[in-house]
Formats: C-alpha cells, sequence, structure tokens
C-alpha cells in the first residue's frame, strides 16, 4: 500500500509538471502570434506608404519592385494586391481607396522556437519530477523505517510496562505477606504495640494495644494514617522527632489516657516506627 501511495504521489506531481508545461506552451504560442501580427501589420503600413506614393506617381515599376522585394523578404510566403473591399490592408489615393495589400506570413520559425521550447522544458520538467521522485521515494522508505522503529520501541514499552506491572504486583503481594507475617508475630508480644510504616501509617498492632485504642477488631485501624487515630493524634511533635532521630528513644505522656508512649524509629527505614504504649 506504501508504494501504491508513492506512485500515486508521483504521478499526481508530473501531471501537474505537465499541465504546467502544457499552460507555457499555450501563452509563449499567443504570445508569438501576437507578436506575428504586429510585425504584419508594420511592415504593411510601411510597404503601403511605398505602394501608395507610386499609385500616385502611376509609378508601376515601383510597385512591381515593392511588391518583388516583399515577396522575397524573409519569412513572406506570398504578397499581394486585392480589389478594394477584399482582406488586407487598405492601400488609398487621393480618390479613395485603390486596391488591398495581402501578405502571407510563414510561422515555420515560431513553429520551431515553440517545439524547441516544449522539448527544453519537458527535460526540465522530467528532470525537476525525476528528482522529486527519488526525494519522494526517500521520504517513504524513511518514514517506513521509523515506522518500523516505532512499531519496535512501542512493543519494548509495552513488555516493559507489563514487566513493571508483575513487580509492582509482586511487591504489593510481598508487602501484604510481610504486612501479615509482622502483623502475625506481633500477637505474640504482650506489650502494647504499633508499628508504623515509613509513610506513617499503621502497619501492624496487637491485641494489646487496640484494646488500649478500644478498637475492635484490628483490621479497622490497618493502614490508616497515625494522625487517623484518636490516641496519636496529638503525639505529631513526637513522632516528628523520633523521625529526625531514628534510632533513638522519643517519650511522650498521654495524661488524659495515662499513658507513655515510646516512639523508636528504625534507622535503616526497614520497619518504620515503633510505639510502645506503656501505662504508669
Amino acid at each position: 500500500m506504501k508504494m501504491v501511495s508513492f506512485w500515486r504521489d508521483a504521478a499526481g506531481v508530473a501531471l501537474a509538471f505537465l499541465a504546467l508545461q502544457t499552460l507555457q506552451i499555450h501563452l509563449l504560442q499567443e504570445a508569438f502570434r501576437q507578436q506575428d501580427r504586429v510585425l504584419v501589420h508594420r511592415l504593411e503600413v510601411s510597404a503601403a506608404e511605398v505602394l501608395d506614393e507610386a499609385h500616385k506617381a502611376n509609378d508601376d515599376l515601383a510597385i512591381y519592385h515593392v511588391m518583388h522585394a516583399l515577396e522575397h523578404s524573409p519569412g513572406v510566403l506570398g504578397a499581394q494586391i486585392l480589389k478594394p473591399g477584399k482582406p488586407g490592408y487598405p492601400l488609398l489615393n487621393n480618390a479613395g481607396e485603390w486596391g488591398r495589400l495581402d501578405l502571407s506570413v510563414s510561422d515555420r520559425l515560431t513553429r520551431q522556437l515553440i517545439r524547441r521550447q516544449w522539448m527544453i522544458g519537458t527535460l526540465a520538467l522530467s528532470f525537476l519530477w525525476t528528482m522529486m521522485a527519488l526525494y519522494l521515494y526517500g521520504m517513504d522508505r524513511h518514514r517506513s523505517r521509523l515506522g518500523a522503529k516505532l512499531d519496535e520501541f512501542q512493543g519494548l514499552l509495552d513488555a516493559e510496562r507489563r514487566q513493571l506491572t508483575r513487580s509492582e504486583e509482586r511487591e504489593q503481594q510481598a508487602t501484604h505477606q510481610g504486612m501479615a507475617a509482622l502483623q502475625q508475630a506481633l500477637r505474640r508480644i504482650p506489650e502494647p504495640l504499633i508499628i508504623l510504616n515509613p509513610q506513617q501509617r499503621v502497619w501492624a498492632i496487637n491485641q494489646a494495644a487496640a484494646d488500649r485504642l478500644e478498637v475492635n477488631p484490628i483490621e479497622a485501624v490497618l493502614r490508616k494514617s497515625w494522625h487517623e487515630i484518636p490516641l496519636l493524634e496529638s503525639c505529631g511533635p513526637s513522632l516528628e522527632q523520633s523521625i529526625a532521630s531514628p534510632g533513638q528513644t522519643v517519650k511522650y505522656i498521654h495524661t488524659k489516657k495515662g499513658l507513655r508512649l515510646e516512639f523508636k524509629t528504625d534507622p535503616h527505614s526497614l520497619t518504620g516506627t515503633w510505639i510502645h504504649l506503656v501505662g504508669f
């Protein structure tokens, strides 16, 4: 289909060039015809003046020499004096019109020039068409190569997207499994304990901490942000201090609940922040 489109475009360009060449030749032919008419008219005017003077002087020999010179002039096929009222240039004397000068001019030179111009123009347009066709062919080949590369890159991109999707699915699965394992391990610890992930959301919580938070079931607080938990919403400065100084224990006294909260952030950012709930 691409080659068909290419040759269709090339044929369109060739037809446009041919129409332009035809129009140019037509205009040139009309210009030559107009020029021939002007030249014939000038020759008729000049010859008519001499013939009128010779006719007034009754000099038939002069008229003969003028007509003989006209007949043997380059480009003139024939010259004759017709009766008044016939086609031609009017010849006048004191009594009025005494005849008509009829000149027949050859257009052989004009036709030769037009033929030569047609050949030169056709050759020039053929050369231009060839260059244009080669250019269009090269552009079509280049576009085809670019399309093939684009399809290849699109295939690679789709493969990378699928691989990324699978990686994200595996990562989410591993995260869920890790959360489940961490939650299972946390249930065995008797002390109230909450673990926040690096995004400061509840990663795991044991039953003792859920009882202190008055949460049932435990899943109700999993993946929630720390400020969504009433007990922790006032502990923002202590949590920020713990994150800013990982590995160190930061204490916070919650007087209303009668609890001391101890924050400790993993320095390796693997398990987030651990919150111990200690009564006093």
